[in-house]
């Protein structure tokens, strides 16, 4: 039944001048159903067992290890260093691969925090990322 939710289904968009024409989606999940988000975390859950199992990346905050948030169909990743960072973007890179998955670079940033430091922070580090623009 899931899957017949989101094989292919035709769209349109309500705005101030009224609904536009209709079209058809074959891929990704529906803006705004509520199944959506829960969809996305759990096809992910895959990737941040992976990073646990493997031990890559991660950052500690007590007694935890955070290795990602997950909003919606947003992603934050974590790590304590750039190697760490840059094993999660690999790993994320074959993960979305092997999943015929879509990740938007263009939508997509760096932010380094570091203690004591305000202001640092979105950049692209000189970390490499081969997914398609």
């Amino acid at each position: 039944m899931m899957k017949r939710i989101f094989e292919e289904t035709r769209n349109c968009v309500r705005t101030e001048k009224g609904t536009t024409d209709v079209f058809w989606t074959d891929r990704g999940v529906r803006q705004g159903c509520p199944l959506s988000p829960i969809l996305f975390s759990i096809f992910l859950d895959d990737l941040e067992e992976n990073w646990t199992r493997w031990n890559i990346g991660g950052s500690r905050i007590g007694k935890w290890k955070i290795y990602c948030l997950k909003f919606a169909d947003d992603v934050a990743i974590f790590a304590e260093n750039v190697e760490g960072l840059q094993a999660m973007i690999n790993d994320l890179e074959r993960y979305v691969k092997s999943s015929k998955l879509i990740v938007n670079v263009n939508k997509s940033k760096i932010v380094v925090f570091r203690r004591g430091v305000v202001g640092q922070g979105m950049s692209n580090s000189g970390l490499m990322s081969s997914c398609s623009r």
